[in-house]
């Protein structure tokens, strides 16, 4: 594994520190545009957690939302998905061939992705709040917030290795076989896409709860970490 993780160092390294570099112009950009006056804050927004205490972390972000913070968090998420797609598409082209781009490359370069969309996401995220606003939309979580960052940290990198490791499979046994490629990478993703789906729809809610319940949301995103690990050696078999 040693030499792999040699071999494509150098280009996840440099897709890394894009992704960073675009992460804080985005955050002098934005602080740019507040010393200016472009971005407009209004009071509703602005105070509006502590108006909505019944309600979830996730269900207060429309409230405090203006139009700078709305543009702030589509950047953020764009680039964190962009980030993903990325290191999915450079994983299969680093690692064309049979015995390639084993599970253990995956899940370094997986959680690599993972952690550093996640320093890209708050680079720019809690560059539009202020610290008493962030406080008040995360207090409804019940002391579960940092357990739910690491567990996120955790499924989101095995979906990012078990992706890389299926797309490459499919494009190996696209290579090999008398089927078109794209059947295969259709199908695989049709499969594994169907999975991943049913796994969002149950960690959202468990996260999404008032209050939180710590041992739900390790659960789903644990069973999320599991299933993504099972995909991952399934990719690994499809590419032998």
């Amino acid at each position: 594994m040693g030499t792999e993780l040699k071999k494509s160092a150098p280009a996840f390294l440099t897709l890394f520190a894009s992704a960073l570099i675009i992460a804080l112009l985005g955050r002098i950009g934005s602080k740019v545009l507040d010393v200016t006056g472009a971005l407009g804050y209004n009071y509703r927004a602005a105070t509006a957690p502590y108006l909505t205490d019944g309600l979830t972390t996730l269900d207060k972000l429309p409230f405090t939302m203006t139009g700078g913070t709305l543009v702030g968090f589509i950047f953020a998420g764009g680039l964190a998905l962009c980030l993903a797609t990325a290191t999915v598409l450079l994983f299969a082209h680093l690692y064309p061939q049979k015995g390639q781009g084993g599970i253990g490359a995956a899940l370094v370069w997986g959680f690599a992705s993972a952690i550093v969309a996640f320093v890209c996401l708050f680079i720019i995220v809690l560059g539009l709040y202020s610290e008493v606003l962030l406080s008040q939309m995360t207090k409804g979580g019940g002391g579960s917030l940092g357990l739910t960052l690491g567990m996120l940290v955790l499924a989101v990198g095995t979906l990012t290795a078990a992706a890389s490791l299926v797309l490459r499979g499919a494009l190996v046994k696209g290579a090999e076989s008398s089927r078109p490629t794209f059947v295969w990478v259709i199908a695989t993703l049709a499969v594994c896409g169907a999975a991943v789906c049913a796994l969002v729809c149950i960690c959202f809610s468990a996260i999404n709860a008032n209050p939180a319940s710590p041992a739900a949301i390790a659960g789903s995103l644990g069973a999320a970490c599991i299933c993504n690990l099972v995909m991952a050696f399934a990719g690994v078999r499809l590419g032998k």
